[in-house]
């Protein structure tokens, strides 16, 4: 029976172990996963600021605004490729813009880059009502395959709204990128439809085509995402997902675009380690009943009997100035248990020695560091100092043993110290925590600080490290200063391209039309032969003017890499045809033999458009170069590896070895004297090799003094290539 009474406690503890680490678990996963629920709030929150900034900074453009107003005073006579050119530019600067339109007053759409729905009405639709009542209007939809974020901003010039601006911007983060969550977990993030019911905006686990066509009906309360779209942030065990499964979920309301968001797991995988430690404890306990049955089947008073004298030596253990060693008699699991509990006892005496020069060896380290070091109580009274403290915040122990830690601390923190200091009783250590102290002579001064449990129970103290930054906080200001000063020279930079742009292509326009007009046949006055090649002069540098320009935004949108690319599988053969349709009457013109070799069957994984534009870079750049006769330009494509390898050959002026590598540096020229005829900035190979790049190939050139250049850029193969 003395055995049993000895078990008994034990099982009690184990029960009651047990028990709290079941809760620890179930606390941390619960957690776990309000901290994810919160960052994926903050991302969806983060992305829709800084598109309604992208919004706001479209709305106010004088440009759009004036020539919108214009064009509703005479909408007949108003050249309209001016809010074509305008939102042209928008498309090309920021390449998250799916589409946008500008509305009339009446609903009608003016201009848009889905040139299909020019002229159409809008007015009945519900986001051009908000819009034009002066009101945003956000939403979340699917536009061309994409998963899209909707706005709708009113236009206002001189104080009156005069349209509408509708943009899509591709929702590459908010509704896209998902947690790692086990192989249950998952998020969902959704929207109220017409009926109030909730609609998926992302594609779920276990559901491919959830996305803008899964719902969940709003009286499904036990659902966790009707949880949220009631604007109910919290945690749940007692909800079934979309599924029917049950599952531990977060919810949170995005009150910013009425959007619901639910963060999950199947609670069999979320709570499996309670399952687990369940098991585990039901198998100890059957472990411990067949213990005792055995030992009540063979107990005897040689077991008993040493027990009660190992019962009365454990009592005695913690007096290490007696002997209280065990008398190696009874049978022999008895007299093992007592070999056990003999060493058991020297090891204990070993470790108390240990714990004593432990004990001197980290007084002496807190004494001689040169950090400083304060200790404090559970209730958050200094009880000791190191020198170094002493040194660097001037206190003696008199000034500040025995005073609150909030002593040192500067009015304006204190309520975030209360917060640290909690946030240490709580969890025993806090680590590199960014914090300001008040020195004795009152002046303030930044620190790092760690903190970390030395006692437990009623005499818990904890020990504090400080390290002053005060140079490294100065130095930190200073950088935050200059890179500051370096966003604004950039943001002005920006500001500065675009509206240069837009001022130069805006007169552009008009004169280039003005021209074409004074060169029709049906002019009513015919103009002389000399001026006609002053107006053929105007029109060419005009052109080039154009160019230019256009060359510059593309520049800058790869730089930012802001550059969309839509890249597919593309027969060559297509390419070379097309580019031999597009060059063959210039060729002509130009006495200039073309040679098209690409003719072969593979497949190249490229942009279309930008494939083309490298070409046409390339092919220009000949003409000035070439001889008057016998004239020569090929295009070639040749299979090398995964790769397929294009060129460009001319029999022109050859390029010495020494331009070869900064000839396609951004406005380098080769500076010789029968090149100066090329006109330009030297923008044109620095644009093709950045495109090449983007798209996963390199660019280089062959050529020599003697006569000929071949330029070359290397592409992957299609899948079918």
């Amino acid at each position: 029976m003395g055995l049993i009474s000895s078990l008994v406690p034990m099982i009690i503890v184990g029960g009651l172990l047990e028990f709290f680490l079941e809760q620890e678990i179930r606390e941390s996963k619960l957690n776990e996963f309000e901290e994810l629920a919160e960052l994926k709030k903050q991302q969806i929150e983060n992305g829709i600021h800084l598109t309604s900034e992208i919004v706001d900074s479209i709305s106010s453009r004088t440009a759009m605004r004036q020539n919108l107003a214009l064009y509703n005073l005479e909408p007949n006579d108003f050249p309209i490729d001016r809010l074509n050119i305008i939102i042209g530019d928008l498309m090309l600067v920021n390449h998250d813009i799916l589409e946008v339109s500008v509305v009339n007053p009446d609903g009608i759409v003016v201009v848009s880059s889905q040139k299909s729905i020019v002229d159409k009405d809008l007015a009945q639709e519900q986001y051009f009502k908000t819009a034009i009542m002066g009101e945003r209007f956000l939403d979340y939809v699917q536009h061309s395959n994409y998963s899209s974020m909707f706005f709708s901003e009113p236009l206002v010039y001189e104080d009156k709204i005069i349209g509408v601006i509708c943009i899509y911007f591709l929702d590459d983060g908010g509704i896209t990128g998902q947690f790692n969550l086990g192989e249950t977990g998952e998020y969902i993030l959704a929207k109220r439809n017409e009926n109030g019911d909730a609609l998926f905006l992302n594609t779920m686990r276990f559901d491919e085509d959830s996305a803008f066509t899964r719902i969940v009906k709003q009286d499904q309360l036990d659902v966790p995402i009707t949880q949220a779209l009631l604007k109910h942030s919290g945690v749940y065990n007692d909800k079934v997902d979309y599924r029917g499964v049950p599952v531990l979920s977060v919810t949170r309301y995005i009150e910013s675009a009425d959007l619901g968001l639910v963060v999950k797991q199947d609670k069999s995988e979320a709570f499996s380690l309670i399952t687990d430690l369940q098991n585990l404890s039901f198998m100890g306990f059957a472990l411990i009943g067949i213990i005792i049955f055995i030992t009540l089947f063979f107990t005897s008073d040689k077991i008993t009997r040493p027990l009660l004298i190992l019962k009365n030596k454990l009592e005695r253990v913690s007096d290490t100035n007696r002997d209280i060693s065990m008398p190696l008699s009874g049978t022999n699991e008895i007299r093992q248990l007592a070999d056990s509990f003999n060493v058991m006892i020297e090891k204990q005496k070993e470790s108390r020695v240990k714990l004593v020069e432990s004990s001197k060896r980290f007084k002496t380290l807190y004494e001689n560091s040169p950090l400083p070091n304060y200790t404090i109580n559970k209730d958050g009274l200094v009880i000791g100092i190191n020198p170094a403290f002493t040194k660097v915040l001037g206190y003696s122990e008199e000034d500040i043993v025995g005073k609150s830690i909030f002593f040192i601390v500067p009015e304006k923190l204190l309520s975030e110290a209360k917060q640290r200091f909690a946030e240490l009783q709580e969890k025993d250590s806090v680590n590199n925590v960014e914090f300001e102290f008040k020195t004795k002579g009152g002046r303030i001064i930044p620190v790092i600080a760690s903190a970390y449990t030395l006692l437990e129970g009623d005499s818990k103290t904890y020990n504090i490290i400080i390290s002053d930054i005060t140079e490294i906080s100065n130095a930190k200001k200073l950088i935050q200063s200059q890179l500051e000063k370096l966003k604004e020279l950039d943001t002005q930079k920006d500001e500065f391209i675009n509206t240069l742009s837009h001022e130069l292509r805006t007169p552009l326009v008009p004169i280039q039309a003005n021209c074409e007009m004074l060169l029709d046949e049906d002019f009513p006055e015919k103009l002389g032969k000399e001026q006609k090649e002053l107006v053929d002069s105007m029109t060419f540098n005009l052109d080039r003017l154009s160019s230019l320009i256009n060359k510059l935004l593309l520049l800058k949108s790869l730089e930012l890499g802001k550059h969309g690319y839509d890249m597919q599988n593309i027969p060559v053969k297509e390419i070379g045809n097309e580019i031999n349709a597009n060059y063959l009457g210039i060729m002509s013109q130009k006495n200039i033999e073309f040679t098209n070799l690409i003719k072969n069957t593979f497949t190249v994984n490229a942009d279309k458009n930008a494939i083309h534009q490298v070409f046409d870079n390339l092919i220009n750049n000949t003409f000035d170069f070439l001889p008057k006769e016998n004239a020569k330009v090929e295009i070639n494509v040749t299979p090398q590896d995964d790769k397929l390898v294009f060129s460009v050959k001319d029999n022109g002026v050859g390029i010495s070895s020494i331009h070869h590598e900064k000839i396609f540096d951004k406005l380098y020229q080769v500076d010789e004297s029968h090149t100066r005829a090329h006109g330009g900035l030297g923008l044109g190979l620095a644009i093709c090799k950045q495109l090449v790049n983007d798209m996963g190939g390199d660019m280089w050139l062959k050529s020599n003094e003697d006569g000929g250049s071949t330029f070359y850029f290397s592409l992957k193969k299609g899948e079918s290539g």
